[in-house]
């Protein structure tokens, strides 16, 4: 195994996440790159690994949903796991994320830091470093990172919540 053929990355989920939700409407590595602040290099690594642990098609152009889901809900807690840490300004995340909200009726708040958030609360790391920077611009990709953040840091109702809402909004199962 090569190391572009390595452990899958956070930023790996980033992109498999992103061309879930552009895949129709087709890509390049490219726009991948200046879309999520990575490299031309990391995104072609990236897809690599992909490709190698059959969460994207070999032609690197379609991401395999059922695999994909299966790998959020089963892996990514283990793979990249995460705690709360302290009270930071940042940019809302996990059931504190805006179209997420009114889902959890809870006092706390979860926000992936940077000096250009606009609200206060516990801070958690992203699946990647650049993720606050870009995420207020993709409305459709920070929900879906917020979902998976809600399996990283939520309790059981939480995380069955994210699991049920992630299954129709990956799979399409309310399609």
């Amino acid at each position: 195994m090569s190391k572009k053929e390595g452990q899958i990355k956070g930023q790996d989920l980033v992109l498999a996440l992103k061309i879930t939700l552009i895949q129709d409407e087709g890509f390049t590595v490219r726009s991948l790159a200046k879309d999520l602040e990575i490299s031309i290099s990391e995104v072609s690594n990236a897809l690599s690994r992909l490709a190698f642990a059959r969460l994207i098609n070999p032609d690197k152009k379609r991401v395999s949903l059922a695999s994909l889901y299966e790998f959020i809900v089963h892996g990514v807690p283990y793979v990249y796991p995460v705690k709360a840490g302290v009270i930071k300004r940042g940019v809302p995340t996990s059931f504190s994320q805006p179209t997420l909200s009114h889902l959890i009726n809870s006092d706390d708040v979860f926000v992936w830091q940077t000096p250009k958030g606009k609200i206060k609360g516990s801070s958690i790391e992203p699946l990647y470093p650049t993720v606050p920077n870009f995420i207020e611009n993709d409305p459709p990709l920070h929900r879906l990172l917020a979902l998976v953040d809600m399996i990283r840091v939520g309790r059981v109702r939480e995380k069955k919540l994210a699991i049920e809402i992630l299954k129709n909004e990956i799979l399409g199962t309310n399609k």
